[in-house]
């Protein structure tokens, strides 16, 4: 709603329905996988992309790509 009501932001968000990002999230594997989800920060985790509205509600998640995955 302060995105619809502010004539700075408005004319370069008309038309979007949401946001999108991605995420590391921590995660709690078995060592066997640690190779696969360490990251480059030096943690174990998963990738995670994650999308919301405007209203600050998620509208999409994709999660359980390795850590290790890039995020090009």
């Amino acid at each position: 709603m302060r995105i619809c009501m502010n004539p700075q932001f408005w004319p370069f968000f008309k038309g979007a329905v949401g946001a999108i990002d991605d995420s590391h999230i921590n995660a709690a594997l078995p060592a066997r996988s640690w190779a696969t989800f360490w990251n480059r920060k030096g943690f174990i985790s998963q990738n995670c992309l994650f999308t919301c509205d405007f209203n600050m509600l998620f509208t999409y998640a994709l999660t359980g790509w390795e850590g290790s995955a890039t995020d090009a």
